[in-house]
């Protein structure tokens, strides 16, 4: 089974979740989720979800994983998104960090700019649970 999102979905559900929004209250910069070999790409000013897009996933710069780049990207293999957007959601895939120990994700881009907002993409994946699209394949 294959996962992929809706950007338009991506920008309503963030946006009207009052968790997430007072988490990224202060983020301007570029959150990034690599699916499998899609690349979804979102904009936040202000904490506010601003634009969001999918392309073909391609690697990070040296300048991209830089302090100060504000570029975060979490990424997965495809069958690890799947599981991740699960309900129930299968042990060590309730979020990127445990996924990231077990299960092949990676954590990267700007080192500050992932952790202090970590709890903000910490809610990501509750709300990719809720608006994933799941295709056989």
């Amino acid at each position: 089974m294959s996962v992929r999102f809706d950007p338009e979905r991506i920008v309503t559900s963030f946006n009207d979740d009052p968790e997430f929004r007072i988490q990224a209250r202060f983020w301007t910069g570029e959150l990034q989720f690599g699916v499998g070999d899609a690349l979804y790409s979102i904009t936040l000013k202000d904490g506010v979800i601003v634009d969001a897009g999918v392309s073909e996933l391609v690697p990070l710069t040296e300048a991209d994983e830089a302090a100060g780049s504000l570029r975060v990207r979490i990424a997965g293999p495809a069958d690890g998104w799947d599981k991740l957007t699960q309900k129930p959601t299968p042990p060590f895939y309730l979020d990127y960090y445990g996924a990231s120990a077990h299960h092949g994700f990676t954590l990267g881009g700007d080192p500050e700019t992932l952790w202090a907002y970590y709890p903000a993409i910490r809610r990501t994946a509750d709300l990719f649970r809720e608006i994933a699209i799941k295709e056989e394949n």
